[in-house]
């Protein structure tokens, strides 16, 4: 099916050389806006953080079967490992490549070292995370769209369980917000294939407001295909035990709560079969891709003539409901990371007219950045781009 192949084109290769002390991987807007801090560092090193700083929950490991390893990649859920009395695993960490990055797309690399089990001349499976938060100027639809794409690619011999969660703390600013949480499906067309999205908002939302710099409404969408597995439960739970046993339960702890109260996570997991059909020795490829969407209505509160006037917005000129919207970004994967790579080879072509491969770099890094301080609203024919205020009190569009 269409919607099962697409991921293949992202791993295309960047060709960054500067080393940023901070690296964009969600990037859509104000609101949603996670970075990895302390990027000259491996990214397990800390926790990913909002672009003010404040850490968030948002962690990425694998197992290999039959290893008895454990191998953190992205935030830090081997501090919930150590918790586990009863491990019978060893957490240790694989190989880091490195990082490359362009204007739209951030791209890490790690080398998973083969189990003792197999032949010493099995290499090592090769994991890539490409965040994509796609720059579209040709495209103000997908512009519009508050949300952005993880696939994760492997390439190798041997098998690899994959494991990814969140927590709270992408939709409010203060740790003890009571948050509730759900697990919608969705069908893709006539197909029996389909989505999976975990739903996650405070339980009390607080219109246009915001704590830390944070939003205070808003629904986090988090999608992927509906054959992985997914549990949501208190971290020092879930992680361990998909440190044991190499999956999930597809269970749903509904016991709503406070974002670090028993910290509820929401979890994904899948089997990369690499080995099942091919000779040990011949590598195979497979990949995965989720999108993280924070849905917003109203998005702003605009003095237009009127007076003060509740802005919805943008994309939901196009898109009649949230559910067409995560499933029409989904399937279009393959479109946004055409346009956005084409704009990021005419970016560079332009940086370095005016500068030098360095300044490529730069001027790519501050790419995201400068779009994610916007906010699209109005109409498709008369569209309006909001810039949030940084400094006082969170007021959009202010002339000093």
């Amino acid at each position: 099916m269409r919607w099962l192949i697409l991921v293949a084109v992202a791993g295309s290769t960047l060709a960054s050389k500067l080393t940023p002390p901070v690296l964009p991987l969600i990037v859509r807007n104000p609101y949603l806006s996670t970075w990895l801090g302390d990027a000259r560092q491996p990214p397990w090193h800390e926790w990913p953080m909002f672009w003010t700083g404040e850490r968030i929950g948002f962690s990425v490991m694998v197992t290999v079967p039959g290893s008895g390893n454990v191998y953190p990649l992205l935030g830090r859920p081997q501090d919930s490992l150590s918790l586990d009395t009863h491990a019978e695993y060893n957490v240790t960490f694989p190989a880091y490549l490195g990082a490359q990055f362009d204007a739209s797309t951030t791209n890490f690399t790690y080398s998973i070292p083969a189990p003792q089990s197999l032949s010493k001349s099995t290499k090592p499976v090769e994991l890539t995370l490409s965040f994509l938060s796609p720059i579209t100027p040709t495209s103000t639809l997908r512009q519009s769209i508050p949300a952005s794409y993880m696939t994760v690619h492997v390439k190798g011999s041997f098998d690899v369980n994959l494991y990814v969660d969140l927590n709270g703390q992408w939709v409010s600013g203060n740790r003890r917000s009571q948050i509730v949480w759900d697990l919608a499906h969705q069908q893709l067309g006539k197909s029996d294939k389909g989505l999976k999205t975990w739903q996650i908002r405070r339980e009390t939302e607080l219109l246009l407001s915001e704590e830390r710099d944070q939003a205070e409404w808003g629904t986090l969408h988090f999608t992927a295909p509906s054959d992985l597995r997914h549990e949501a439960g208190t971290s020092g739970i879930v992680r361990p035990r998909f440190a044991r046993t190499g999956t999930l339960q597809n269970a749903i702890d509904d016991d709503y709560r406070g974002i670090m109260e028993d910290e509820p996570i929401f979890a994904f997991s899948k089997w990369f079969l690499l080995n099942s059909s091919l000779p040990s020795e011949l590598p195979t490829t497979d990949s995965v891709m989720f999108s993280i969407a924070l849905i917003q209505n109203p998005v702003a509160q605009y003095a237009s003539a009127r007076g003060l006037t509740f802005m919805r917005p943008l994309w939901a000129s196009w898109l009649s409901s949230v559910t067409d919207l995560l499933n029409f970004h989904y399937l279009d994967y393959a479109t946004a990371s055409s346009l956005a790579t084409n704009y990021s080879a005419q970016l560079a072509i332009d940086a370095y007219k005016s500068g030098s491969d360095d300044y490529v770099d730069i001027v790519a890094l501050t790419a995201r950045q400068v779009m994610g301080a916007t906010v699209f609203s109005g109409t498709p024919d008369d569209p309006i781009l909001f810039l949030k205020e940084i400094s006082s009190n969170g007021n959009f569009q202010t002339i000093d």
